[in-house]
């Protein structure tokens, strides 16, 4: 399997993801797309997420196909989902309306 089409293991974002949680985040988001190949993010233990670390996805998202890396989620929670719809991100990170 060459980088370009390996599938990381997925990247379980935490529960609570507050401006003091950004900079964890980058590193663990570069760290990862540092490895190569495709990207998954798993969504489902997000109960609160402020708008520093949407930006950060937003940005993240942007980066990964701007090097045609494709980015997925994996169950984003429901409070995720409605998150970024309040912010008019959701179509900035893939998501669908909840």
């Amino acid at each position: 399997m060459n980088k370009k089409t390996a599938v990381n293991k997925p990247v379980e974002l935490d529960e609570t993801l507050e401006i003091s949680d950004v900079a964890g985040l980058l590193l663990q988001l570069k760290s990862v797309a540092e490895t190569g190949g495709d990207i998954v993010l798993d969504g489902s233990q997000i109960k609160v997420i402020d708008t520093a670390n949407l930006q950060l996805l937003v940005a993240l998202f942007r980066e990964m196909k701007q090097h045609g890396t494709r980015i997925d989620w994996q169950q984003p929670s429901d409070t995720l989902c409605k998150t970024a719809v309040l912010l008019g991100l959701e179509q900035h990170i893939c998501l669908s309306p909840a």
